[in-house]
């Protein structure tokens, strides 16, 4: 049983590939993800208002039996857990690819 297998391709580190940039992911993509009035209020948002929200809530709904009141105080903590996330993930980018630019 005989196989015929091609050597790997060797590539020219000095070869440019021309339809790839990759500063074109620091220069347009990165910028347009979260703009800093849009991650300041997001923040804000994440920090302050829904955790405050799904405490306000289950101070009002449990003492009044209000149905789901778990439900709802726990949906908005995994909303505020997911923001929390991406403002994460954001604030990373932001200080890898934009900050040492500017």
């Amino acid at each position: 049983m005989s196989s015929n297998m091609n050597p790997p391709e060797t590539t020219d580190p000095n070869i440019q590939d021309d339809t790839f940039d990759p500063n074109f992911v620091q220069k347009e993509i990165i910028p347009l993800l979260m703009s800093d009035s849009t991650y300041k209020i997001v923040k804000w948002v994440v920090q302050y208002i829904l955790p405050g929200l799904a405490f306000l809530y289950a101070l009002i709904a449990f003492p009044l039996n209000i149905p789901y009141t778990d439900v709802v105080v726990s949906v908005l903590m995994a909303v505020d857990w997911f923001l929390g996330i991406v403002l994460g993930i954001s604030t990373k980018q932001y200080y890898k690819y934009v900050a040492p630019k500017q």
